[in-house]
């Protein structure tokens, strides 16, 4: 066979008792078939662009209509847990498909709620034991800014009150001892094995009396800041 871009020729001989007659040769033309083949190929290229727009159009459509009430509620319980709000809103339970992660994020906040109340008693409880206290408690920056007191520690030092031992008081290193390289010793103390016992000094009172105590303290962390915390015989 001969083949050419748009034809194929077929030639073949004709004998008759071993003499050559003629040959007989047929072409056909592959133009109509390409062309055929084209307009196939881009009809299918067609069809097949309108069904996955069809699909796609369908699938956003159910999407929306099934999917929007769900999500929607999701996202409201994510904002209400981001803006501190960790009582879950009153829904109709949740579609299958995410009753796991729903149910997961209700129960991560009744974990949180739990959590917080139990802080919120622990505070409680160490607030009353600090007001009640006998011994003169103290927090203190490393620099000696007084933070809080407790009135066991302002009739200690003489002063009315807390607020008037804060007031009058705002560095503890200059205003209550009356040595101020005692304060550096027990600073020195503290920062080389974190914390000290029964170190002694004598502190100012507030009429300018003196008056022996001993200190108990340690270093703690508070929001990134380490701070002293201790209390004072």
């Amino acid at each position: 066979p001969e083949n050419s871009s748009d034809t194929i020729t077929l030639t073949r001989a004709i004998i008759h008792k071993d003499t050559r007659l003629g040959q007989l040769e047929i072409r056909v033309s592959t133009r109509e078939m390409k062309l055929r083949t084209r307009r196939l190929l881009i009809t299918g290229g067609l069809i097949l662009a309108l069904v996955s727009l069809a699909l796609a159009v369908l699938t956003r459509f159910f999407l929306r209509r099934f999917l929007k009430k769900p999500l929607d509620q999701l996202e409201e319980l994510v904002a209400g847990y981001s803006g501190g709000d960790l009582a879950p809103p009153e829904h109709t339970p949740p579609p299958r498909e995410f009753a796991t992660f729903v149910n997961t994020l209700l129960d991560m906040s009744r974990r949180i709620q739990t959590q917080m109340q139990d802080l919120s008693l622990a505070e409680e409880n160490y607030r009353s034991l600090f007001e009640n206290a006998l011994e003169g408690m103290f927090r203190t920056t490393l620099e000696g800014e007084l933070l809080t007191a407790n009135p066991a520690l302002a009739a200690i030092l003489d002063y009315d009150s807390v607020q008037d031992l804060l007031d009058r008081v705002p560095n503890v290193a200059s205003a209550l001892y009356v040595n101020p390289g005692d304060r550096e010793h027990f600073k020195a103390g503290l920062l080389k094995d974190g914390s000290i016992t029964g170190f002694e000094s004598i502190f100012k009172q507030k009429d300018g009396s003196r008056i022996w105590g001993r200190l108990t303290a340690r270093l703690v962390d508070r929001d990134g800041k380490t701070i002293i915390q201790g209390h004072c015989q």
